[in-house]
């Protein structure tokens, strides 16, 4: 048994790859044959206030929605294939982070295949992705949170460790911007 585990162990990074690459040859596969979905927050809400800020005003912001996502559509210029496409890219570093951050926990690359291969294969999350609606950037941040957090509690270089603390206060915080579900987020890291 431990023989034909040991190529494994020997390389995290190339099976990351391996996870990688299948993610995104499902995301390719999807992209050719779905399109981005708009619900009625897209338009009623979202997008309605991406317009207002890519003005560079809050005139008109009546406060439905917390700021982020609309900010997300207006830096991509409200482009449903765009917003699809980066919501994409999040996903595959969502498979990523996933995958290290189990394999680091774990130190068993066979578990971070299992943990970031379920988000990578699950239709639900790629469909998500597909969805104009906060979740896919909501869990983005409080994802890239808790690998932060981790960076945060088990490197050894001071450096690394004050940049993480930077970097995890804002994604944290990014949660609760993205989607007011999650700002208790902010408060518990």
């Amino acid at each position: 048994m431990e023989v034909n585990n040991r190529p494994l162990r020997s390389s995290p990074v190339l099976w990351g790859l391996v996870l990688l690459v299948a993610a995104i040859g499902l995301r390719i596969l999807l992209w050719n044959v779905y399109e981005p979905i708009p619900y009625s927050d897209t338009y009623g809400g979202y997008m309605r206030l991406a317009e207002i800020l890519a003005q560079g005003t809050l005139q008109g912001y009546d406060g439905t929605r917390v700021p982020l996502y609309p900010l997300f559509l207006s830096l991509l210029g409200m482009d449903e294939a765009r917003i699809w496409l980066v919501q994409m890219l999040m996903g595959l570093a969502i498979v990523v982070l996933l995958y290290w951050m189990t394999w680091r926990t774990t130190a068993n690359i066979p578990m971070g295949l299992l943990v970031g291969g379920i988000y990578a294969i699950l239709p639900a999350h790629i469909f998500m992705e597909a969805n104009l609606l906060t979740e896919t950037l909501t869990t983005f941040w409080v994802v890239l949170s808790y690998a932060l957090l981790l960076l945060y509690l088990y490197h050894r270089s001071t450096l690394v460790v004050v940049l993480a603390a930077l970097m995890l206060g804002v994604s944290a915080s990014a949660a609760g911007m993205t989607r007011a579900l999650f700002f208790p987020v902010s408060i518990w890291f």
